[in-house]
């Protein structure tokens, strides 16, 4: 590798940084809009190649249905589970009572086993706030995932944008491609290619997967006789989509409901229940249908997962597998351009994208 390369490719990257951190404050409704053309085009280029709509009026049509669609369901969706939260808080508040009697019986039990006293008043503490952090805990990932509230203004740019993205975003691309040189823009649509590819192929079976996990959450409290069997399968549904931690959150929102309203037995039962079914899908569901859908490493999605969050909160979470795709397919190719030689052709050397990676 030489020197002058090394130095330019260090200098684009600290130009990088240095203009997402500047202008970050304007960045969401691009990144908002650029989410909006992603998921239309694929409707834009089947009005356009077998209907032979004329692209502007396929993209508005397009832009139309999908946010009438969208708005339909988000809004049912929201006027259930709100109804149902508020029911749900009133029996958690109803049943505390319950509670205070499982917190008893652990400390009686503690107690009987002789454990030390520091023990014993680290066990209360724990116990007696940990209702209070599930609980607003509950209300925080909820409300920021129904209630995601945009300004007028931002609706306005971020449409206008995405009707820009989908309209011309060939053409941008193709503009992008023209500044770079040969190797760079071969590299550069490969990106593109792949992103495309993997994004798609995650979100569809990401999808199936959570759908399963919702379909089968609701089937089991309803066999067990829980209340709000549908409130807790939504919730499994969309938490699932949160690598890891989304399906555990749900499994611990099930049983503390179950622990205040139920009986110890009936929340045991749910905990293997809830614990069995994440299994199942995390060792066998996941791997069969999801296969190599990212091909990244688990500690990396973790990491995507938790600075997702630090960027944009909750949503965030949700589209951090995407993101962290989107950085992998770009570090890998710039890693291939940079250990190339100069005279190699292109595409035939270093370690391209379809190389397997462990980060």
């Amino acid at each position: 590798m030489k020197t002058p390369k090394i130095f330019l490719s260090a200098l684009l990257v600290l130009f990088c940084i240095w203009g997402i951190w500047k202008f970050w404050g304007v960045a969401n409704p691009f990144i908002a809009a650029i989410i909006v053309a992603f998921i239309l085009t694929p409707f834009v280029d089947l009005m356009v190649n077998k209907l032979k709509f004329p692209r502007l009026i396929a993209v508005i049509v397009a832009l139309v249905l999908v946010s009438a669609i969208l708005i339909g369901i988000i809004a049912g969706i929201a006027y259930f589970a709100i109804s149902q939260l508020n029911s749900l808080m009133g029996d958690i508040v109803s049943y505390a009572s319950n509670y205070d009697q499982f917190i008893d019986m652990i400390l009686d039990y503690l107690s009987r086993l002789h454990a030390p006293e520091y023990v014993l008043t680290f066990a209360e503490n724990l116990l007696e706030q940990s209702d209070t952090y599930i609980t607003s805990g509950l209300q925080r990932v909820i409300s920021s995932l129904v209630s995601i509230s945009l300004g007028a203004v931002d609706i306005v740019v971020i449409i206008i944008l995405s009707v820009y993205f989908t309209l011309d975003g060939r053409t941008i691309i193709a503009s992008i491609e023209r500044l770079l040189p040969g190797r760079a823009a071969k590299s550069f649509d490969k990106v593109l290619d792949e992103v495309d590819t993997l994004t798609w192929k995650y979100v569809r079976t990401r999808v199936i997967l959570s759908l399963g996990m919702g379909i089968v959450t609701y089937i089991g409290l309803l066999v067990m006789g829980i209340k709000y069997a549908l409130l807790f399968a939504l919730i499994s549904f969309v938490l699932d989509f949160i690598p890891y931690f989304g399906s555990m959150l749900a499994g611990v929102l099930e049983v503390f409901y179950v622990l205040l309203t139920g009986s110890l037995g009936l929340a045991i039962a749910v905990a293997i229940f809830v614990l069995i079914v994440q299994q199942l899908e995390g060792n066998i569901a996941a791997p069969k249908v999801q296969g190599d859908a990212t091909g990244i490493h688990p500690i990396t999605i973790m990491f995507a997962l938790l600075a997702c969050n630090v960027l944009w909160g909750p949503f965030g979470m949700l589209i951090s597998t995407p993101i962290a795709i989107i950085v992998k397919a770009i570090l890998s190719e710039v890693h291939s351009y940079l250990v190339s030689d100069d005279d190699a052709p292109a595409g035939k050397s270093g370690p391209g994208i379809n190389t397997p990676q462990t980060v």
